[in-house]
């Protein structure tokens, strides 16, 4: 079941082809998502999430393919736990997808939230949304084609913001916009060098410079059961190489070792999940459902079950006291609401990939060094999980709805090595230079700036004009991983 398919008021709004957009739910570097309505006779309307490119990014053919691509696979997957997409279409050169508007929460705020309130999520409901997104991938990597020829059609950006939550506990995966089906461009398909998905949450043979399959997906699930379970991030907010070294080792501890109230069977299947050779992971996605499924019915969670909990953090309330009469297209202050998050593409050098051994091969030496003249002594990290870190936050108290339109958006202009890319927030935003504007928000923006070897973060508030001179630094390749743990499980 989807929320906001009710009819609509017919007045307010700007009009887009025959959508009618009435209030813009998220921008990025390159689309933008607004609540829409199509209006029709007899007072009849439907409420959509209508996401287009932006008008300085139609001239890109790669992101209006993978619009037309995520337009292609979505019109074959028809299941209650995915996204589905009405319509692909074209307004005066600009393209734009009109899909089901889930009015709901990603599964990121929902974690950030829990985490402001000092809340921890109950395993058995953790086991439901999980459970839930591995049903939609196991339909997605079932299905064939009308000759019954499989389509071999795999997510490869299975994490947090792609997952959506209302208020009655449904559970939505969405986002196709860089799914592989065996059917597509094979140019695409070969490509390396090439990272597609967020970094936190590919698998180790992704990592590797290798091509993402319905394993992969498993892995990436197997994160956010695992960091669901813990309360924080597993492989943390380090450089993209420190990132990329402790995905490729996958080394990881049991999630009782985090939590020491977890059943020893919650281990047994995010370890599963989690293992390092894709043969040795438990799946395929059908068995995860199946094993994920289990444990929630034994904790007696529910999709009613889950939507108490979500009205229990207060999200709803928040948002709704948001919008306030004439907040029509005017970005909202805080959250991201019913919002469909963008494509992310982390592009990463294939000299990467083969970097990373040298590092490390790096670090050895200079420890057998420190070793010898007796200074230094490396323990093994058995702390705990590194927590989320997030820029986005629910202020204490809401915005004023009287807040002057100039001070809703915000500008930010960016100087620096030329073509270097820019990520804010965790979102692609473009390449510098680059003039961007920003939905202001209390808090702070997190902006990253990489070039090759080099990158840089810098801070800066939400609430005001930016203009930053950027300089990048050598990234660090050292990180430290946790000592591992071997699952045993039915495998692939």
């Amino acid at each position: 079941m989807s929320v906001g398919m009710a009819a609509a008021p017919r007045t307010g709004g700007l009009r887009f082809g025959r959508y009618r957009l009435v209030e813009r739910l998220g921008i990025g570097g390159m689309a933008e998502v607004f609540r829409a309505v199509l209006d029709g006779p007899d007072g009849f309307a439907r409420s959509v999430a209508l996401k287009r490119v932006l008008p300085r990014m139609q001239g890109t053919p790669s992101f209006a393919r993978m619009l037309a691509n995520e337009a292609r696979l979505s019109a074959r997957l028809h299941h209650p736990c995915i996204v589905q997409v009405h319509e692909f279409g074209e307004v005066d050169g600009q393209p734009y997808l009109a899909m089901e508007l889930v009015d709901g929460f990603s599964l990121a705020d929902l974690f950030d939230r829990a985490r402001d309130r000092l809340v921890t999520i109950d395993p058995a409901i953790a086991a439901h949304v999980v459970a839930e997104i591995a049903s939609a991938l196991a339909y997605a990597h079932a299905l064939t084609d009308d000759e019954g020829r499989p389509l071999d059609i795999v997510h490869r950006d299975v994490s947090p913001s792609n997952v959506m939550i209302t208020e009655r506990g449904v559970v939505k995966l969405l986002d196709f916009g860089i799914a592989k089906a065996a059917d597509e461009n094979p140019d695409d398909r070969s490509a390396t060098g090439i990272l597609r998905g967020k970094l936190g949450y590919v698998a180790p043979e992704q990592a590797e410079g290798g091509r993402a399959d319905a394993a992969s997906d498993v892995f990436a699930l197997g994160v956010v059961f695992y960091e669901l379970l813990v309360g924080g991030r597993l492989f943390g907010e380090g450089s993209d190489l420190q990132r990329l070294q402790k995905i490729r080792e996958a080394k990881i501890v049991a999630p009782s070792a985090q939590r020491t109230s977890l059943d020893e069977e919650f281990d047994r299947v995010a370890l599963a999940m989690l293992a390092k050779d894709p043969a040795e992971r438990l799946g395929p996605s059908a068995i995860v459902e199946h094993e994920v499924r289990q444990l929630a019915a034994r904790g007696g969670a529910s999709a009613a079950k889950l939507g108490e909990f979500v009205r229990s953090l207060a999200l709803i309330p928040v948002r709704k006291a948001m919008l306030g009469e004439g907040d029509t297209l005017d970005p909202l202050p805080g959250r991201r609401t019913a919002s469909v998050p963008e494509v992310v593409t982390e592009r990463v050098p294939r000299w990467a990939f083969g970097l990373i051994p040298i590092v490390l091969l790096g670090g050895v030496l200079a420890a057998v060094l420190l070793l010898g003249r007796g200074s230094v002594r490396i323990e093994p990290h058995q702390g705990p999980v590194e927590p989320f870190k997030t820029t986005t936050t629910v202020p204490s108290e809401l915005p004023s709805p009287s807040l002057p339109s100039s001070h809703q958006v915000v500008h930010l202009e960016l100087t620096g090595p030329r073509g270097a890319s820019v990520i804010v927030d965790g979102d692609p935003a473009g390449t510098l230079p680059l003039s961007l504007e920003l939905p202001a928000r209390p808090g702070e923006r997190v902006v990253l700036v990489r070039s090759g070897p080099r990158s840089t973060t810098r801070r800066i508030s939400a609430t005001e004009d930016a203009a930053l001179a950027i300089t990048l630094d050598k990234i660090s390749a050292h990180a430290r991983t946790p000592p591992p743990a071997t699952p045993t499980l039915r495998r692939w």
